[in-house]
């Protein structure tokens, strides 16, 4: 009988964890170490295990996210307010209906993100990876709150995940912002790629999002003009930065609660495309 016919498949991002916690052969940790069937598929107890890229193939990144339950995103908001012990307390609402279903949005968004925006979109459905601690960094401000009210998602473009060109997603109960950007590691490339003709595309790009949001461009850290470029350049303001990140935030739709919200958030944050490549093509 096949395998499929006796347990349960897991289908997300977890499957080697669910499979060496889970299944019925759990005191071994992973396929890999069992025989392997010329077709690449490994053999348990007499039953056939599909291949790694048989299972890749066979994933479907879309059949977990089902949309972020209105009790998570209420308690974002509360969580705002909250200190450490309340966190703790109710530790495990956080992790069912908020931090689950982020990791699942992460895996959704990256496969459609992979098709609308490039192939090349890196996604990590973890803390750290693309889904930012929950917790304030109190070193920094230290009269904030212990915690978010929101979360802060991201997926990028190249080897280096702080670096390179990013595009956000941040959610609160009320809002969900869309963004991107990078930190400017090379002062001097940026300033050239902008200055120059090249730069040409990268304020149409802004501009066409400027039409339908209201916009806000993050970064700009010089009070003049850097020379040798003129104080009058028709880019003087991008000039200024030294970190940029292109930025606007709209009402939370209702689709929030249900997974057309993958759907909708791609076809907003393809709207960011534009500049995305522009940052990938002349910075990286």
């Amino acid at each position: 009988r096949s395998l499929w016919a006796i347990c349960p498949v897991p289908t997300d991002s977890r499957l080697i964890e669910t499979i060496s916690t889970s299944w019925p052969f759990a005191a071994m940790t992973r396929w890999s170490q069992w025989p392997v069937t010329s077709a690449g598929s490994a053999m348990i107890a007499g039953v056939t295990v599909p291949s790694d890229a048989t299972m890749a193939a066979l994933y479907d990144p879309n059949m977990n996210f089902t949309g972020f339950p209105p009790t998570g995103m209420a308690f974002l908001t509360t969580l705002g307010t909250r200190n450490r012990e309340w966190f703790q307390a109710n530790k495990k609402q956080y992790d069912a209906e908020v931090a689950q279903p982020a990791k699942d949005f992460v895996d959704a968004m990256t496969a459609r993100l992979q098709d609308a925006v490039s192939p090349l979109i890196v996604g990590q459905p973890k803390t750290n990876g693309s889904i930012a601690p929950i917790n304030n960094d109190l070193r920094f401000n230290p009269d904030a709150s212990p915690y978010k009210d929101h979360l802060l998602l991201k997926w990028w473009q190249g080897d280096d995940k702080k670096r390179a060109p990013t595009l956000h997603i941040r959610l609160s109960e009320s809002t969900v912002g869309f963004a991107s950007g990078m930190v400017i590691s090379d002062v001097d490339a940026w300033r050239r790629a902008v200055g120059e003709d090249s730069g040409a595309a990268l304020q149409d790009a802004i501009d066409t999002l400027a039409a339908s949001y209201d916009l806000d461009l993050a970064g700009q850290a010089l009070k003049k003009v850097p020379k040798p470029w003129p104080e009058d350049h028709p880019r003087g303001d991008l000039l200024r930065h030294k970190m940029f990140q292109v930025r606007a935030p709209i009402p939370m739709p209702a689709s929030v609660n249900t997974a057309a919200f993958a759907d909708w958030c791609t076809a907003r944050l393809a709207e960011y495309a534009d500049v995305h490549h522009w940052l990938v093509e002349h910075l990286t």
